[in-house]
C-alpha cells in the first residue's frame, strides 16, 4: 500500500512492481521479453526509503535492486488493472430487482 501526502492511498501489487522496476537488471529482463516473476507467491519484503525522492524495493525472489522514485510509483499506481475492467457478476436475483424498481 502506498500513503500519498494527500492522504489518500493505493494498493499496487507486487508483480506490477516487480515487472517494472526501473533496475539494469528490471530493464534487461523487459528487453529480453520477460514481464513476469512466473512466481505466484511473489510479495514485498521491504522497503527502504531512499532520501525524500524513492524507495529502494525488496522482493521474496531476492531482487532488491530498484530504486523507485515517488513519480514513478505514482505512474505504476495510476496504470488501471484488469480487475477495472472486469464487471462484476449480476446474478439472476439483482436482474429480477432491477426489472421490477424499473416498473415492469
Amino acid at each position: 500500500m502506498l500513503d500519498w501526502q494527500d492522504g489518500s492511498s493505493t494498493k499496487v501489487d507486487a508483480e506490477t512492481l516487480w515487472s517494472n522496476c526501473p533496475s539494469a537488471a528490471g530493464r534487461r529482463r523487459r528487453l529480453d521479453g520477460r514481464t513476469s516473476s512466473g512466481d505466484p507467491a511473489l510479495s514485498l519484503t521491504n522497503a527502504f526509503p531512499i532520501g525524500n525522492y524513492a524507495l529502494n524495493l525488496a522482493f521474496s525472489d531476492g531482487h532488491d535492486r530498484g530504486v523507485y522514485p515517488w513519480g514513478y510509483l505514482a505512474k505504476l499506481a495510476a496504470r488501471p488493472t484488469l480487475e477495472a475492467f472486469l464487471t462484476p457478476r449480476v446474478d439472476e436475483t439483482d436482474r429480477a430487482n432491477e426489472f421490477h424498481q424499473e416498473g415492469h
